[in-house]
Formats: C-alpha cells, structure tokens, sequence
C-alpha cells in the first residue's frame, strides 16, 4: 500500500516521510478551503481555512504578532489528513497525532515557521485562542449546546469580536484567497 498522496499541484507527499519541498501555500489554501469543520456537521458549509483565520487574527488582536503565522498554520496537516472532530481525534489517537506531527514539521521547514509544542506556553495559548473560536463557531454554526472549554474571558471576548467582523462562511474560493493572503501579510510583517 502507498503513503503517497496527490497533492492539488502535482506534488506527491510521502505521508510516512513528508518533505519540505512537497508543501506548497496554495495546496494547502486550497484544501483548508474545502475541508467542513466540525465533521460537516454545521448549519452552512464552513471550513477549516475560514477557522484558521479566525485563529490568527485573534492571536494577533490579542497582540501576539509573534504567534499569527504559527496559530494560522496550527491545523494546517488538515490540508493533506483532513479535520476530524475532537471526539473521533480522541478516539483514533497516537496514530493521527503523530500523522499531523510529522505534517507539522514538514510544513514548519517549508516556511521557516515554528509550530510551538501543545504543552508549551505558546502552544497553550494558540490552543485556548483555538478553543474560544471552537466555542463561537458552534454557537453560530451548530445545532445543540457549544463544547465547553476552559477559556479566559477575555481571549472568548477577541474571538467574538473577529467573528463579528467576518461573513458566516466562506465558498472555498474565498477561503483559498483569504488564508493565502493572511500568510503573505502575516509573512511580510515578522
């Protein structure tokens, strides 16, 4: 069996050693775009370029220029494993985690990024930032009562305030163009 995979440009990506040189912004702008949140369990489509946007612009809102880029790229392995909710995540385990750790380094060295470990402080805060957008993506998209995540009020209050200033959902078009573009500025800018 092959652990390559077809990118959208061309590129094949050994899922078991994947490389630099293989990870292109536009495949993954491309594929965020079109990958739901939530197990394509929302109300409208929403997907996960949309969420990692959300992400970043909060980091930055909360003035943490140093992390956009990281919080902006945190689920970006999605791009080639797809986003499972948290529950099926949990429920598969070692193996996607370590999956989207071998992704992560790849993606890291192919744009000069560091992805902070989850246990880091960094880490912990692109994760309660993750965690306050989770919180107001299912307010707005789900049926049923939001997860509850232990989130610091004022980090839920950044993540409402960026929601309040973006559309419901993006079409994947508009997600690819949005997410490529947050990278470049957030790029040009550190």
């Amino acid at each position: 069996m092959s652990h390559t995979l077809n990118t959208r440009s061309g590129a094949r990506l050994d899922l078991k050693k994947p490389k630099a040189e293989h990870i292109k912004l536009d495949d993954i702008a491309g594929s965020l775009a079109m990958v739901p949140r939530f197990g394509a369990q929302t109300k409208v489509f929403y997907s996960v370029a949309q969420h990692a946007v959300s992400v970043a612009l909060t980091a930055e809102r909360l003035g943490r220029t140093d992390l956009t880029l990281a919080a902006l790229h945190h689920d970006s392995h999605e791009a080639f494993i797809c986003d499972l909710p948290s529950p099926v995540k949990a429920y598969t385990g070692r193996k996607y985690r370590k999956l989207a750790g071998r992704l992560d380094r790849a993606i890291e060295n192919a744009f000069g990024i560091s992805l902070p470990s989850k246990k880091s402080s960094e880490g912990k805060f692109i994760k309660e930032i993750d965690d306050a957008i989770l919180i107001v993506e299912a307010e707005r998209l789900l049926a049923g009562e939001p997860p509850e995540r232990d989130v610091k009020p004022e980090v839920l209050s950044a993540a409402r305030a960026i929601a309040a200033q973006m559309p419901e959902a993006w079409t994947p078009p508009e997600g690819a163009v949005h997410f490529e573009r947050t990278h470049h500025r957030i790029a040009e800018t550190t």
